[in-house]
């Protein structure tokens, strides 16, 4: 890729270098303070009989070996390819132990830790506008991650202030004690010193173990499932807040480091709030049905509810969330590599007993719902 190219995808002012394993220069580059660095992974070279460079995820390994010996701190790391599917041998580490069999797209967390780095990118998408904006929030997200966590390790109250979590949310607390359960990559000490993946740890931690996970935050479909209404009716409640209760759920809304990569995500425990202010108006009598405390509390007079008894986000063969319906046409799953502070996900009951793998992730007191439905 020449530079040219390269600034279709990083526009100015952001400073770009663009170099091969070839180049004079490229261990020069590798010396100065970069916040991302794009692995082009086709090299258009072939392997060779002896140990060489020939495509970006062999490079990521050099990389990453240079790194150790000369105890240098790497950026973020993330393939950039045109043919997504080129991994499709590869098993990702989230889900059943099987190939990946297809495109990274939408999976790129589960796959990014086996190929150890931040994340991937595909540059032939449709919305070239949204490539390079999910590319400038991971770039982003490190320099912020440089910024707040320091050279000397990271604390839990600088990560507190890395994800941007406002004093001012009535939920604070209650934020404050879901990260306390998220596993967060703490690592100051009291001597101080640099940790050797540094602040691009921070990041990977949140795109690879927390965003793209139930837990400490929250997807569109999740929160939609526990206020018990539709989608589109949880985007009219945030599009134009008119009244507090309105307002602070729209506050819930996640807007710190590398939110782009994503779809919307919530803080949980912001929609706990919500979800508790709710109920109270209805047991305090205040209104007869939660539709009708929503219509109250958010002065919104069209809410849609969800038709389903006990709704929850189910998720696809792909473990991929694919819509909202009953609990009790769902089974709850413990995949392989699921991060354990995460909630564990619905899978429809069909779906679960469709294939082995499936099934053996189900608790072995459900079991016998799986057997109904394969009869």
């Amino acid at each position: 890729m020449k530079e040219t190219e390269a600034r279709t995808f990083v526009p100015h002012p952001h400073e770009l270098a663009v170099s091969t394993h070839h180049d004079d220069d490229f261990s020069d580059r590798l010396n100065e303070s970069w916040d991302l660095i794009l692995v082009d992974e086709n090299f258009g070279e072939e392997p060779s009989s002896t140990p060489t460079v020939f495509d970006g995820s062999s490079l990521v390994g050099w990389l990453r070996a240079e790194a150790r010996k000369s105890g240098r701190q790497l950026p973020c790391v993330a393939i950039f390819t045109t043919q997504p599917d080129l991994f499709q041998k590869e098993v990702p580490a989230v889900g059943p132990a099987l190939p990946m069999g297809g495109s990274f797209v939408g999976r790129e967390a589960y796959l990014a830790p086996v190929l150890d780095v931040e994340w991937l990118f595909s540059k032939n998408g449709d919305d070239k506008v949204r490539i390079v904006e999910r590319i400038e929030a991971l770039a982003q997200a490190h320099e912020t991650a440089r910024t707040v966590l320091g050279g000397n390790g990271a604390s839990f109250q600088e990560f507190v202030s890395f994800l941007g979590l406002s004093e001012k949310a009535t939920w604070h607390k209650a934020a404050l004690s879901s990260l306390e359960r998220a596993r967060l990559p703490i690592s100051e000490s009291a001597n101080g010193g640099n940790t050797f993946r540094g602040p691009a740890s921070a990041v990977r931690w949140l795109v690879q173990e927390t965003l793209p996970f139930p837990g400490a935050f929250l997807s569109d479909t999740r929160v939609a499932a526990r206020l018990g209404v539709t989608v589109a009716t949880l985007d009219r409640l945030v599009m134009d807040p008119s009244t507090q209760w309105s307002q602070d759920l729209k506050r819930c809304v996640y807007t710190g480091p590398v939110a782009a990569l994503f779809g919307r995500r919530w803080w949980s425990a912001g929609i706990a709030d919500a979800t508790l202010s709710i109920r109270h108006a209805v047991r305090s009598g205040e209104t007869e049905t939660a539709q009708s405390a929503i219509k109250m509390l958010s002065g919104i007079e069209t809410v849609a509810v969800l038709s389903e008894k006990d709704p929850v986000a189910f998720v696809d063969q792909e473990l991929l969330e694919a819509g909202i319906t009953g609990a009790a046409r769902c089974v709850q799953l413990r995949p392989r590599g699921w991060p354990p502070q995460s909630e564990e996900p619905w899978m429809r009951i069909a779906d679960a007993a469709s294939a082995p793998w499936f099934r053996h992730m189900v608790d072995p007191s459900d079991q016998s719902l799986l057997d109904v439905a394969s009869v």
